[in-house]
């Protein structure tokens, strides 16, 4: 494979690497140095220059080629040379082939990785070329040779620092050259001598480098153009203005301190240095340093001060950038709230910020390493110690990424999330560890939360696997009254003239419906109390009416099984302030439990007594029993207590839910009791005892509905035999009756036939149920009719949306007749007293 010149080149790499911290105080060192060599001596600028390079890039040699081109021959000359390559002063090199040419043919900075692949040239130096920067420098606009540096080893690589530096010297090179080229040219005539000052002047300025020396005794500054330029001089006056001229140029809150530094260094300095701020002529600030050697006479009196100040703004600006990108640092660090630690492994020492101080032991105290490895959890210590471990040996490092807990001294534990990554010198067998830095974050509320979501997956898996269990119960018991319904069907129509096989069938027709509307009505009832939806209509009750009641409710459950129970109620009343519907509900429910749960012929005990201010109502039998485990969870919702096949009749896990929430809602409490399996259950409601009479029982007065006369119904149902199996009851109790389908269908019907009552489902094709009743109440026709909602929607909001739609009631599917019949009758009297009034 060919190697091509783009293949060593490798410039992109220096922006994306780590920058080295810059060394401003080296940096200045050189520049003054090399501003006092351009003034003495322009030839001796070169090898200071390419020393002060080695030694501020930490290269192995650095060096400055300068083109010589002629007839014969077009090479670059090392004109000076400093590290392992010093040797090779004033050798050459092939102009097209070294990398010096390829840096002037692109007239761009270029960094080179293993240049040799390309120049067979360098192989035969003395010392490997690994990296080489090279940075081009000008004799006005034109490129004429290149400042250098060379890294020998794997382990010295260059950055964007080392490019700035070096760019910053190459102005010196340019000087110099420049330089020496005007001073030879002067050494043949003497008439350009001044031209060649002109140019180092203009050099100087180039270089933003200044020139003077101050006449202590005539306290006189004789100061070059730049000096002038810099300080705000008129350069008619540069040649011999006084030094308070100077002086104030430099920033007020500067001047004294310079002053001083000046004072002293006549006085008894050997030299003067000093740092400080300029306004220029428009208010601009710049930074200079000033550097200059006292000269005495013989008396030891200072006489002269000669020297250079050197604009240093730019690397102002970059110590600010510099400060502001810590800053920024910081600032983000704080933002993510993240500690930052490094641990020296030559001293095993770790220095570490104030956050990762608090985030260890809660306080901004000096912590050691083996303090804050003490602080960790012990029984993450040992997984700690095998990832930091793993992540320092020098082969194959993992990266550090580890969460565990600390304990604080107060006792506290928190959880800590760390990242880390380790640093190496050298290859191979040399390759040793040097540091391991990172950053640690206190994650202890999201692993918190991260707890509190597992436990809220947990709560809904469960949730979700009874859920299931519910709707495959919900199903099965659906289908049970299904079966002996069909089966009665078919009893009737093969036996229609049979009137007590037929009766028979239809008593069981009877049971089976009442069965299924118990479980909705369960299923709604759970609905209603979950939203908090049901309204209690409280009156004060005995007891034992409730207790009746329930009896009565479910015995065709205990008879269908031959249970014996057996009633003990006290002889006097016990008055509580109940919903009395609602309390039967609840004992029925506890009498149905005990019914599923016992063999056949089972003896179930219901007994009363008051306790103090208490009533506690005793719902016991001998049956199956419940295991320990299963008696806290026995009323949650959906839960069933024994789910073998053997008890497939075991509903649906609503009943005693229902129980817990409409004994609270009367500010009881229910417990469930057992031996264990096989051993029986008993059930113990407590309410409180009724004190005085809190609610009047109007509804005892209240005569039940007597019969209606035949009226006119309409029935609408977009089922064809739901609508059709009500038109035929309500004709068959001698009303008048016509059906409709659909909600358009429904309006013209009722044009048409003018009914007295309306039967009205709700979700209907083409019109709703809600908008049929608009329309009719919007008919002078319809504005006395009585619409009644027919509907499988019962919650709150669905009677508020019909009553606000026009609805005189609201039914819930399916019906009950004798509850329609009341419904009717009431209604129908209503209308009567309405239009007589």
């Amino acid at each position: 494979m060919i190697t091509t010149i783009d293949d060593v080149i490798i410039t992109s790499e220096l922006w994306t690497r780590p920058k080295h911290a810059p060394d401003f105080e080296a940096e200045n060192r050189a520049l003054g140095s090399l501003a006092t060599a351009m003034s003495e001596s322009p030839e001796s600028v070169f090898q200071r220059l390419v020393d002060a390079a080695r030694e501020l890039c930490r290269a192995g040699s650095a060096g400055i080629s300068i083109r010589e081109s002629g007839p014969d021959s077009d090479v670059f000359r090392w004109r000076a040379t400093s590290g392992e390559y010093a040797p090779y002063r004033n050798e050459t090199m092939p102009r097209f082939f070294s990398p010096c040419g390829t840096v002037l043919d692109r007239n761009s900075c270029l960094l080179m990785a293993d240049p040799v692949r390309f120049f067979p040239y360098i192989d035969k130096l003395c010392s490997p070329v690994r990296e080489v920067l090279l940075i081009p420098f000008y004799d006005g606009q034109t490129a004429i040779g290149t400042v250098w540096v060379v890294a020998h080893d794997a382990q010295t690589y260059f950055d964007a620092e080392d490019a700035r530096v070096i760019t910053s010297l190459t102005k010196f090179a340019s000087a110099a050259v420049s330089s020496l080229n005007q001073i030879r040219a002067a050494e043949k005539a003497e008439d350009e001598i001044r031209e060649v000052r002109a140019q180092i002047e203009s050099t100087l300025i180039a270089g933003e480098i200044g020139t003077w020396v101050f006449n202590v005794e005539a306290n006189r500054i004789r100061g070059d153009r730049n000096l002038a330029r810099m300080f705000g001089v008129n350069e008619a006056d540069a040649s011999g203005a006084p030094l308070e001229s100077y002086i104030s140029a430099i920033h007020p809150d500067e001047r004294s301190r310079v002053s001083e530094l000046l004072k002293k260094a006549l006085e008894s300095g050997s030299s003067f240095e000093a740092e400080y701020r300029l306004i220029g002529t428009v208010g601009e600030v710049n930074w200079v340093v000033a550097r200059g050697t006292v000269e005495r006479d013989a008396a030891g009196r200072a006489v002269r001060l000669p020297g250079v100040v050197v604009d240093i703004t730019e690397r102002k600006r970059a110590e600010e950038e510099l400060r502001a990108s810590e800053d920024r640092r910081r600032l983000a660090l704080d933002a993510a709230e993240l500690g930052t630690w490094n641990i020296d492994a030559a001293t095993n020492t770790l220095t570490s910020d104030e956050r990762f101080r608090l985030i260890f032991h809660n306080s901004a105290g000096p912590l050691s390493y083996e303090e804050a490895f003490g602080r960790i959890h012990p029984e993450d210590v040992q997984r700690i110690r095998a990832g930091v471990a793993a992540a320092t040996r020098p082969s194959d490092p993992t990266p550090y990424v580890a969460e565990y807990r600390v304990i604080h001294p107060n006792g506290a534990i928190r959880w800590v999330f760390a990242r880390g990554r380790a640093r190496f010198m050298g290859e191979g067998a040399k390759r040793r560890l040097t540091s391991f830095d990172g950053t640690v974050l206190d994650i202890t509320d999201r692993k918190k939360l991260e707890d509190e979501l597992r436990r809220i997956a947990a709560e809904l898996s469960e949730a979700d696997h009874r859920k299931n269990e519910f709707l495959a119960m919900l199903a099965h018991e659906l289908r049970n009254p299904l079966a002996p319904i069909r089966n009665a069907l078919e009893v009737i129509r093969l036996s229609a003239d049979n009137e007590r096989v037929v009766r028979s069938a239809t008593e069981m027709m009877n049971r089976q419906v009442d069965q299924m509307v118990r479980l909705v009505d369960d299923l709604l009832d759970v609905s209603r109390l979950t939203s908090g939806k049901i309204d209690l209509r409280l009156e004060r009750i005995d007891i034992a009416t409730a207790i009746r009641q329930a009896i009565e409710n479910s015995r065709p459950m205990i008879q269908s099984a031959d249970h014996h129970v057996t009633l003990e109620l006290p002889d006097r009343p016990i008055h509580v302030v109940a919903d009395a519907m609602r309390l039967a509900q609840v004992f029925s429910n506890l009498l149905n439990n005990s019914c599923k749960y016992s063999e056949p012929h089972g003896r179930i005990r219901l007994s009363a007594s008051q306790q103090g201010d208490e009533v506690v109502v005793s719902v016991q039998d001998a049956g199956v029993g419940i295991d320990p485990t299963m008696l806290p969870k026995v009323f949650e919702l959906f839960t069933q207590v024994d789910q073998s096949l053997e008890r497939s009749q075991g509903g649906l896990g609503i009943g005693l839910s229902l129980v817990r929430s409409l004994v609270g809602l009367h500010g009881g409490s229910v417990v469930a009791r057992s031996e264990g399996p096989g051993r029986g259950s008993e059930f113990l409601v407590r309410l409180p005892v009724a004190v005085t009479k809190a609610v009047p029982d109007d509804d005892a007065a209240r005569a039940p509905p007597t019969g209606m006369r035949s009226v006119r119904i309409l029935v609408v149902d977009d089922n064809y035999d739901s609508a059709t199996s009500l038109a035929m009851l309500l004709k068959l109790k001698r009303n008048e009756t016509r059906t409709a389908h659909d909600g358009e269908e429904a309006i013209r019907t009722a044009s048409d036939f003018r009914p007295d009552v309306v039967l009205l489902d709700i979700g209907l094709p083409k019109l709703n149920g809600y908008e049929v009743a608009r329309r009719v109440r919007a008919e002078l026709w319809g504005q006395q009719m009585i619409l009644i909602a027919l509907t499988g929607w019962g919650q709150e909001d669905d009677r508020r949306k019909a009553k606000e739609a026009g609805f005189d009631g609201h039914l819930v599917k399916p019906v009950d007749q004798a509850h329609l019949t009341a419904l009717l009758s009431e209604l129908m009297s209503r209308r009567q007293v309405s239009q007589g009034a």
